[in-house]
C-alpha cells in the first residue's frame, strides 16, 4: 500500500474502573497488575500494545467490558474517543493514567492498483490540503473536530 497522510491528532486512552477495584491506576506498571479488560483486535496505543496478552481480558464487544466492569470480574477496562467512551464516562470512574499519542491517519492507494502511478500526486496534492487548511474545511464542514497537522 502506498499512504498518504491527512492528519495526525493526539489520540487519549482513557481506563476506567470497576467500583470494587478501590485502587487508582497512574502508571503503567500498576496497570500491568491488574485485570484490564480490552476489545480483541483493536489497535490502543504503542504502549499498551507492549501489555502481555496473558493478563488482558479480551472481549468482542463494548456491551461486554460494560458489563464485566458492572460486576467487577475486570478491575479496568481501556476506550477512547473512537471507542465509545461516552458509555464507560457516566456509569464507572475514570482512573488517572492517560496514555496519549499521535496517531496519523492516511489514505491508502494499492500498490498493484490501476492508479498507484498516480500516488506521488495525490500525496503531494495532499499535503498541499494540508498546509493550506483544505483539510480541516472539510472537517469543520461535516461537524468533526479538526485533527491537529504535523509535519514531517
Amino acid at each position: 500500500m502506498h499512504l498518504i497522510k491527512y492528519a495526525s491528532p493526539t489520540r487519549n486512552l482513557y481506563f476506567y474502573k470497576s467500583a470494587k477495584f478501590k485502587s487508582d491506576i497512574d502508571t503503567y506498571e500498576v496497570l500491568k497488575k491488574a485485570k484490564v479488560g480490552a476489545i480483541r483486535n483493536v489497535f490502543y496505543s504503542p504502549s499498551f500494545s507492549k501489555l502481555d496478552n496473558k493478563t488482558l481480558i479480551l472481549v468482542d464487544k463494548t456491551e461486554q467490558l460494560l458489563a464485566m466492569l458492572e460486576l467487577g470480574r475486570i478491575d479496568a477496562a481501556v476506550t477512547s474517543a473512537y471507542h465509545y467512551q461516552e458509555r464507560f464516562s457516566p456509569r464507572f470512574e475514570k482512573v488517572s493514567l492517560v496514555d496519549s499519542f499521535i496517531n496519523p491517519m492516511y489514505i491508502s492507494i494499492s500498490k498493484k492498483s490501476k492508479v498507484a502511478k498516480y500516488h506521488p500526486k495525490v500525496s503531494a496534492l495532499m499535503l498541499e490540503y494540508r498546509k493550506t487548511g483544505k483539510v480541516d474545511q472539510y472537517f469543520e464542514k461535516h461537524g468533526l473536530p479538526v485533527p491537529a497537522q504535523v509535519f514531517d
